[in-house]
């Protein structure tokens, strides 16, 4: 009944969750769809000025926007003076004698056409329907279809089809889908348009994120992979990274069995004795792990891996960075979209142990060797178990996404909710997790540009059972996996109970921390109680001046809590030698703890773009900090003299049932922060010579004064040969590039051996194990655990490469 209780009390909070999700997209539709009924006011004063310019200077000031024939309002000059006049008013006064009419759609959208007068006229709508394919005739869905020079649009549906209402019979549909070449084709008079779209043959021009920014993969000269959202959404994994086993060259990833946990990864091999995980970039936030993002909501992800990409992250870049991208909305479009995906995991490579018959040979002949002849009495050792069948099973995963975008010329909206469930391959591991995302960028005008984004979840964490196969392979195959039924005294009442139970070991042959790994698992299991609550948000803005230039200033937070209670259960096992039950614990437990994790940065930065002839030059400048800490709470309390129930309401430090003297308490905490200073410039002659170089200076809280900052950089060229004229008989490449560079990384992490992070490299900890001696007498004493070097710095990685690229 527990356990029914328990389910059904998630379901109700995702279902609340779920209203109110539901409410919060059905207020954001109806907003957007006011929105679109408001009345526009208009101020115009003009003389003897072109048609055209009044119509571009209606749109500044509305959301509305025209279509018409360019030789429709060739000379004409309009002369209008009015203030906060409503639409439908201006355009009978502008356009009054001058031979066109018009129509205003529900879609903000204005056709003008030839007329006798200025009077509204009747544009007969036409509706387009079609079917877009690949090249191999396959189906594709959420190909985007516009009507060009204007904001109506829609996408293929799950079977490639598509119907679009546009107002005209001359208008030209543009498709466009991630992975192929955009397409452009005019209706003609036609009411259905079938398209196969073609893949495109290379990636050399498409746009990747780099540091603080994007740029054209053709003016790297770096080693960048991008990879698809898309590969990553529909796979059985709670951690996107996981997904990319095998995807990308020096790209090294071993999955964990745990639900949840991040995988082990590295970024062309072990850079370091201590960290060797990448940095993750979402969105430009800078992460230790990504396991609040929902898969889903992933636009794409890069891999940045040499000197001249990862110089830009100063003391964080030597590991490598994988960069990723949400998802926005895609202009002039409205989507709503739910998929669900169901799966199962199993283990394989299965570690093969040796079956009873087996063991008892090998056995036998080890007390051979040790000279005892006499035959091991294995009385009550008669099973023969798979241990590792024992402790595994085949996990259940699905995972289930609501999203819904919106856009406008001027605004671009998204706002979704998942729901993962992740079991283990082990028995009872089990992750739940709750994710809500929102974005919204607004354009407050052509130059400025404003932004949120925001991720929050909540996750019910697994059982720890990380130990589980370790202890399973040590058990000999003579211990029964299954349980048998005893009457025995229940150890909290002290009244006669049935139990089934599980058998324990024969410890005069196996014991030094051997154990029935499923004695404390299916008795354990239940009685932690871990949950996690983070919220990662950002807002931005972004203004364009002088033509070329474009200053950003972004705000970032990240704020989690780890909330954990662990129950220790008085429980039995039986002596498969007696035959009789044997109580495991003596006493009942209590532990809890609380981590809050605070992450805050700011980035601010100004980019300089322009083209002299030949020559093309990017020029980045930017200020950032960024503060992490880390405060935790331990504490721990035994029973008194009556046993704490089995009952979670009772998992508290005070319930009543503890013994006060047996309490314990402990903290830790961590803050550090670092200040950074950086540039960077790409530059190209023809298309064809190219150099990058970048350079970081980097301040950190955690190294002493004088060596505080750091400075990172480094230099890449590259050369495209296959534009070159002595190239252009050669029909063997298509395209030819050679590219090197060289830099200096840093990796920021401080580790002892064998005793985890190290915090503060400068400042030693105690060391409380000492003693003093003063005469006959013998002191408690500190002394610290190291002596630190006052030239002591970050760890650098001197990195170079030499490639070539070529199709």
């Amino acid at each position: 009944m527990r356990k029914m209780r328990k389910t059904t009390i998630l379901n109700q909070t995702a279902r609340r969750f779920i209203k109110v999700t539901c409410a919060f997209i059905m207020t954001c539709c109806l907003h957007v769809s006011a929105a679109g009924f408001t009345q526009d006011k208009i101020t115009l004063n003009v003389k003897s000025t072109d048609l055209k310019k009044v119509l571009n200077e209606i749109q500044k000031q509305t959301a509305y926007r025209f279509l018409y024939n360019q030789a429709l309002v060739n000379n004409k000059k309009i002369d209008i003076q009015v203030t906060d006049e409503e639409l439908p008013a201006v355009l009978n006064m502008i356009l009054n004698g001058k031979g066109i009419g018009y129509q205003i759609l529900d879609n903000k959208l204005i056709v003008l056409k030839s007329s006798t007068g200025g009077e509204r006229i009747e544009v007969q709508d036409i509706r387009i329907t079609g079917k877009v394919t690949g090249q191999s005739g396959e189906a594709l869905a959420g190909v985007s279809v516009t009507a060009k020079g204007t904001s109506i649009g829609t996408a293929t549906d799950a079977n490639g089809n598509f119907a679009l209402t546009v107002p005209d019979a001359t208008t030209t549909l543009v498709f466009s889908y991630v992975g192929y070449d955009a397409q452009e084709l005019a209706i003609a008079g036609r009411t259905t348009i079938n398209v196969s779209l073609a893949s495109a043959q290379n990636a050399l021009n498409e746009v990747v994120v780099i540091g603080y920014g994007t740029a054209s993969r053709r003016d790297l000269t770096g080693s960048i992979v991008k990879i698809s959202g898309k590969e990553v959404a529909d796979k059985p994994n709670a951690n996107p990274i996981a997904s990319l086993q095998g995807k990308v060259a020096g790209l090294s990833i071993v999955n964990s069995g745990t639900p949840g946990q991040e995988p082990d990864i590295r970024i062309r091999g072990t850079v370091s004795i201590g960290q060797v995980k990448p940095l993750y970039v979402v969105d430009g936030i800078f992460q230790d792990n990504i396991n609040y993002l929902n898969p889903n909501d992933i636009e794409s992800i890069e891999v940045l891996k040499d000197p001249s990409s990862l110089a830009i992250f100063g003391v964080r870049g030597a590991t490598g960075v994988i960069a990723i991208t949400t998802k926005r909305a895609r202009s002039g479009q409205t989507v709503v979209n739910f998929n669900t995906n169901y799966g199962f995991k199993t283990l394989v490579d299965k570690i093969k142990l040796a079956n009873a018959s087996q063991f008892q040979t090998l056995f036998a002949q080890e007390r051979a060797n040790n000279g005892t002849t006499a035959p091991f009495d294995y009385t009550g050792l008669t099973a023969d178990t798979d241990w590792i069948d024992a402790v595994t099973r085949t996990g259940k995963f699905s995972n289930s996404n609501l999203s819904i975008t919106g856009s406008t010329d001027r605004n671009r909206f998204s706002l979704g909710f998942g729901y993962t469930l992740d079991e283990g391959i082990i028995k009872h591991e089990q992750l739940q997790r709750l994710l809500l995302n929102f974005s919204d960028e607004f354009k407050v005008s052509k130059a400025i540009k404003v932004g949120l984004n925001f991720n929050t979840q909540k996750q019910k964490n697994p059982y720890g059972a990380g130990w589980v196969l370790d202890a399973a392979r040590k058990v000999m195959p003579q211990i029964s996996a299954e349980t048998k039924p005893f009457t025995t005294r229940d150890p909290y009442s002290g009244g006669q109970v049935n139990l089934n139970l599980y058998s324990l070991l024969d410890v005069g042959l196996q014991n030094s921390g051997v154990i029935n790994p499923l004695v404390v698992l299916e008795n354990e299991y239940d009685k932690t109680k871990s949950y996690e609550y983070r919220s990662v948000g950002s807002v931005f803005a972004e203004v364009n001046f002088l033509r070329h230039f474009t200053a950003r200033s972004t705000v970032y937070a990240d704020v989690s809590t780890v909330n954990s209670r662990v129950y220790t259960p008085l429980y039995y096992g039986y002596n498969p030698r007696t035959n009789l039950p044997e109580l495991i614990n003596q006493k009942t437990r209590v532990n809890e703890s609380d981590q809050t994790y605070r992450k805050f940065q700011q980035d601010h930065t100004l980019n300089y773009k322009n083209t002299f002839g030949d020559h093309n030059l990017t020029l980045l400048g930017g200020f950032t900090t960024y503060y992490f800490s880390n405060f935790g709470r331990n504490a721990g309390i035994t029973q008194g003299q009556f046993p704490i129930p089995n009952n979670e309401r009772f998992w508290y430090l005070s319930n009543q049932f503890t013994d006060a003297s047996t309490s314990s308490a402990s903290s830790n905490q961590t803050e550090n922060s670092t200040v950074s200073y950086l540039g960077r410039a790409l530059y190209n002659y023809q298309n064809k010579y190219f150099l990058n170089a970048s350079f970081r200076s980097d301040g950190s809280s955690r190294i002493p004064e004088q060596n505080r900052y750091q400075q990172f950089w480094a230099v890449g060229a590259a050369w495209e040969l296959s534009k070159e004229s002595f190239m252009q008989k050669v029909n063997f490449f298509d395209y030819l590039k050679l590219k090197g560079s060289v830099g200096r990384l840093g990796n920021q992490s401080a580790f002892v051996l064998g005793a985890g992070s190290l915090d503060y490299p400068f400042y030693p900890t105690l060391n409380s194990s000492t003693v003093a001696v003063f005469g006959n007498n013998i002191y408690k004493a500190l002394d610290e655990n190291y002596e630190y070097s006052p030239d002591l710095r970050w760890e650098s990685v001197y990195a170079q490469e030499i490639g070539v690229e070529f199709n």
